[in-house]
C-alpha cells in the first residue's frame, strides 16, 4: 500500500494509469518485493487515492535518483510488465543473492 507524495518539480515523471503523486517505497520494501518475485510470488500494488484503493497488477519498481532508506524507489503503473511480476529495476540483483543463499543453506 501506498500513499501519493507530491512531486518535487515538473521533470518528474507521472506514476500512470490516472494515479496522482508520486507512490515512494523504502529499502526494505524494495528488497521485500524483489524478494518475492525471486520466490514467484505474486505482488499487488494498492495505492491510495482519495480514500479508496486500487488494485494494481501490472507496475515497475525503480529507484529514484535521490533517495534515502525511507524514500528509495518509487513505483510506476507499467501496462507492458506480466500480471503481478513487477519488473524491480535495483542497482543490485536480489534475486540473485537470495538464489545463492537458498543454495549455499539448503
Amino acid at each position: 500500500m501506498t500513499v501519493a507524495e507530491p512531486f518535487v518539480d515538473d521533470t518528474e515523471p507521472p506514476t500512470g494509469a490516472g494515479i496522482p503523486g508520486a507512490h515512494v517505497v523504502g529499502e526494505s520494501v524494495a528488497i521485500e518485493i524483489a524478494d518475492f518475485v525471486a520466490l514467484g510470488r505474486p505482488v499487488l500494488w494498492l495505492p491510495l487515492l482519495g480514500g479508496e484503493y486500487r488494485f494494481i497488477s501490472r507496475f515497475t519498481v525503480e529507484v529514484m535518483q535521490s533517495f534515502t532508506s525511507r524514500c528509495f524507489a518509487r513505483l510506476f503503473a507499467a501496462a507492458d510488465s506480466e500480471p503481478f511480476i513487477p519488473a524491480t529495476y535495483l542497482f543490485f540483483s536480489v534475486s540473485e543473492t537470495f538464489e545463492e543463499l537458498l543454495q549455499a543453506t539448503g
